[in-house]
């Protein structure tokens, strides 16, 4: 099997997370000990404790799914799985590029602290909402949008769920307007800014210092980034940086990325980190993909024994 990683992003986050691998991997623990002393937080308490409503503060959470993300990459190695690529879902990315060596470790999660304190001042700044918009094709929702104005694509999951995000009223007018061109569901989402959208200009600027004072290196293998579905580009390290801190603006182009890691040659996904929900996605794509995950011990082995065996999930 050519393995592709996928990574979570924001939203996957639940009180608990990664505490079975902490309790029972020493190289966990060691990562989880050095995370909280280079971002100076409580984080393993904002892990395993919660409450709820801290850890899904977007400045606590982003860190936190990093982390627990980069501690699946970790036992997932030390088993022996390898990726031929990488991609991850908006947040994700960083661990995806942790994995091909572009980034260390503490560096990258020191710039997701960063990333998601600059985008809660956004979105604290400019309030706004998003949605989710399910059985309507990307090219039926771009027309839907058409006349609504502060309103865009945020991302495409699958191939009929995608998800908009910008200004309150505009979403508002855009999620009925989606019921009014045959979407079978058109819903707001719970989320306490307008990811993915013009409101989150204003972050920009502290992710670009923050992207600045880290080594870039050349990745191993491919990471597709969300924003071109294409490989990210390593002729120079600005390219890069300017491709990370372009997506807080940019649609994430989850479907395009995975197909582009099938073009790659990539024929079984392993999802790295909290929950299924990259896992779920894949399937919706093509139910003929093999696909597994890694969040805790128990589906770690689960996932080892199913890629050894070379069979479908």
């Amino acid at each position: 099997m050519k393995i592709g990683f996928l990574f979570s992003g924001q939203g996957s986050q639940a009180v608990g997370m990664g505490k079975a691998f902490y309790d029972a991997m020493p190289a966990v623990r060691e990562l989880f000990d050095a995370a909280e002393t280079a971002l100076s937080m409580p984080i393993k308490k904002f892990l395993f404790e919660g409450p709820e409503e801290t850890l899904t503060r977007t400045d606590i959470t982003q860190p936190a799914i990093a982390l627990v993300s980069l501690a699946a990459l970790r036992v997932a190695r030390d088993r022996g799985i390898e990726a031929h690529a990488a991609c991850g879902h908006s947040l994700g990315e960083y661990a995806a590029l942790v994995s091909a060596g572009v980034m260390e470790e503490l560096d990258a999660l020191r710039v997701v602290a960063r990333r998601g304190q600059a985008m809660q001042a956004a979105a604290d700044a400019a309030p706004g909402i998003m949605a989710a918009v399910v059985g309507l094709s990307l090219d039926q929702v771009q027309a839907a949008l058409e006349g609504i104005a502060g309103v865009q694509v945020a991302a495409q999951n699958a191939p009929d769920q995608i998800v908009l995000s910008g200004e309150t009223a505009a979403v508002e007018a855009a999620v009925e307007k989606m019921k009014s061109a045959g979407a079978k569901n058109a819903v707001p989402l719970k989320t306490s800014g307008a990811w993915h959208s013009h409101l989150m200009e204003p972050a920009t600027g502290p992710l670009e210092a923050a992207l600045s004072s880290v080594r870039l290196r050349s990745p191993s293998f491919p990471v597709v980034a969300n924003a071109t579905a294409e490989p990210f580009p390593f002729e120079d390290e600005a390219s890069a940086r300017d491709l990370l801190a372009r997506q807080l603006t940019s649609p994430i182009r989850f479907v395009d990325c995975l197909l582009t890691m099938r073009a790659l040659g990539v024929d079984a996904f392993v999802e790295l980190g909290p929950g299924k929900v990259l896992r779920g996605l894949v399937k919706k794509l093509d139910r003929t993909i093999p696909a597994f995950n890694v969040e805790d011990p128990a589906s770690l082995d689960e996932t080892i024994k199913a890629v050894s065996a070379g069979r479908p999930a």
